[in-house]
């Protein structure tokens, strides 16, 4: 019985890191997506935030997303990567009508969480020394009265 929980317990121990590895990455991807959606929801209630400054959306979100985290992510681990168009018509590469709604300004945020493992066991199995996850957000907001709408 002893030989046999000699050769048995390593792999239970592996088993339970990968568990612990896996719970906290799902973790991670559930706050990532809370705080991303708390930065923004700050950047649209903003008293006329300036959409087309790309470094300002930047710097909001990167802090949004720390300060909404909980403490599970630092400003190391969000790398945020703006685009800013000025209307429908350059978002869509020109095939955008030429109504008072093309002229609403469009910002696509991505957003790469890299974070290291806590245990070495996934960077044995050939993982790597950290996983990666990617958010996408396209804030548009194609408002405008009721004489403009079809």
């Amino acid at each position: 019985m002893a030989i046999e929980a000699v050769f048995l317990m390593p792999a239970v121990l592996a088993g339970a890191l990968m568990l612990f590895e896996i719970v906290r990455m799902a973790l991670i991807v559930v706050i990532g997506t809370l705080a991303l959606e708390t930065s923004l929801n700050t950047l649209r209630l903003a008293v006329s935030p300036p959409l087309n400054d790309r470094v300002f959306v930047q710097q909001v979100v990167t802090l949004g997303m720390v300060v909404a985290s909980y403490g599970c992510l630092s400003p190391a681990d969000v790398r945020v990567k703006v685009e800013a168009y000025p209307g429908l018509g350059e978002f869509g590469l020109g095939i955008g009508g030429q109504g008072s709604a093309t002229k609403i300004p469009i910002v696509v945020v991505d957003v790469n969480l890299e974070l290291d493992w806590i245990t070495p066991v996934p960077n044995l199995v050939g993982f790597g020394g950290q996983f990666t996850h990617r958010y996408h957000q396209v804030l548009g907001n194609l408002y405008g009265s009721a004489q403009n709408l079809p």
